[in-house]
């Protein structure tokens, strides 16, 4: 057996379907623009702690502050030249050494013979 509706039943069960069809779309809506506005805070967030970075890491001319990459180049470069001091200073101790050992060798090679 058919159930036969009226067209104004028809357009009523329609009607609040789009009802029901519309507040979800809204509800859909509002979820969207929340999560927008979420990302946005927490875009500008962020761009506040990379400003931030960045002037740890990036020279200050108003300060006349060096950053950490300029800094860690000047590190690097004082001590290899710490580091080929060291490897002179041994060098001159190692060959005083020889020196005197030679000095001695000859001395005990002449004295003692």
């Amino acid at each position: 057996m058919a159930v036969v509706k009226t067209q104004k039943e028809v357009l009523l069960l329609m009607s609040l379907k789009l009802d029901a069809l519309a507040d979800s779309n809204k509800k859909i809506a509002s979820d969207q623009f929340q999560l927008s506005c979420d990302f946005s805070s927490y875009v500008n967030k962020q761009e506040l702690k990379n400003a931030e970075i960045l002037g740890y890491l990036e020279n200050n001319n108003k300060t006349n502050q060096k950053g950490l990459v300029e800094q860690v180049k000047v590190n690097v470069f004082d001590i290899n030249e710490i580091k080929k001091g060291n490897q002179i200073d041994k060098a001159k101790v190692y060959g005083a050494g020889a020196v005197i050992a030679l000095f001695f060798n000859f001395i005990f090679k002449y004295f003692f013979k």
